[in-house]
């Protein structure tokens, strides 16, 4: 599943979001999934929130469940900085 939902971020939110430098699916108890979103971040490695945040969190809600998973569920989104890019 996990899989897949990694393909869909990757083939249609990355693209649409360009300040996106990446993304982690986080798995817990094999039911209970968390994305992180990591913006592109300023010189000092801080991000601005933005109100397309907001538009990034709905569509991934929107694409889990699309996939139909009942016994899956989608805790969080979340976006941090990532200071190894």
């Amino acid at each position: 599943m996990d899989n897949v939902l990694s393909k869909i971020i990757t083939s249609l939110i990355l693209p649409q979001f360009p300040w996106l430098q990446g993304f982690e699916i986080n798995l817990t108890d094999g039911r209970y999934y968390n994305v992180i979103y990591y913006p592109k971040s300023a010189t000092l490695g801080y991000f601005t929130v933005v109100p397309e945040f907001q538009d990034v969190e709905d569509m991934t809600r929107s694409v889990f469940k699309m996939l139909g998973l009942k016994d899956k569920v989608l805790m969080d989104v979340e976006f941090k900085n990532r200071t190894n890019w």
